[in-house]
C-alpha cells in the first residue's frame, strides 16, 4: 500500500520536493567571496589604524623633545620664580617680562606678560606642574594616553 500525501491543490509532497532548487555551486562561491572581501577589507583597516596610532605616537613624541628643548631654553634666563597658587600653572620672571606657564582646553601655553599666548604643547588630557627649590617638573598625559615626565633646571642650560 502506497500512500501520497497531497496538499488541496493535489501537488504531492514529492512533486515539490523536485520543484525546489538548492543552494547552488555558484552561490557558495559569491558567498565566499564576499566573506573574503570583507575578511582583507578588516585586515587591511587594522594594519592601517595601527600605523596612524604609531605615527601620533611618534609626533607626540617629537612634540615632547621640541617642548623639552624650548622649556629648559626659556627658563634658563629665570630671575626669579613667583609662589605657585595653582598646579595648573607657573610664574616666573625673565628679562622679556613675566612668564605665565598655563593649561587651557588640552593645552600647555605660554604667556608674556599677560599678552596673548604660544602654544607649548597640544592634544593633552592631563597636566601637572610642580616648582621645587631650583627646578620645576612638568607631567602630561596626551590625548593617546602617552605619558611624559621632565624635570627642568631653572637658570641652567645645557
Amino acid at each position: 500500500m502506497c500512500l501520497i500525501l497531497t496538499r488541496g491543490d493535489g501537488i504531492s509532497f514529492m512533486q515539490r520536493i523536485t520543484n525546489e532548487k538548492g543552494y547552488t555551486l555558484i552561490e557558495s562561491i559569491l558567498h565566499l567571496a564576499i566573506v573574503s572581501l570583507l575578511f582583507f577589507m578588516t585586515v587591511a583597516f587594522l594594519e592601517w589604524y595601527a600605523e596612524v596610532n604609531r605615527q601620533i605616537k611618534d609626533i607626540n613624541e617629537a612634540s615632547w623633545q621640541q617642548f623639552s628643548v624650548d622649556f629648559q631654553r626659556e627658563i634658563r634666563q629665570v630671575q626669579m620664580v613667583y609662589p605657585q597658587s595653582y598646579h595648573d600653572q607657573i610664574n616666573f620672571l625673565t628679562d622679556r617680562g613675566r612668564i605665565t606657564i598655563d593649561y587651557r582646553s588640552g593645552v600647555l601655553r605660554k604667556r608674556i606678560d599677560g599678552a596673548g599666548h604660544i602654544p607649548l604643547l597640544t592634544n593633552l588630557k592631563r597636566h601637572q606642574l610642580k616648582v621645587e627649590d631650583e627646578y620645576v617638573t612638568v607631567s602630561v598625559t596626551f590625548s593617546n594616553g602617552l605619558e611624559k615626565e621632565g624635570k627642568f633646571i631653572f637658570g641652567v642650560y645645557e
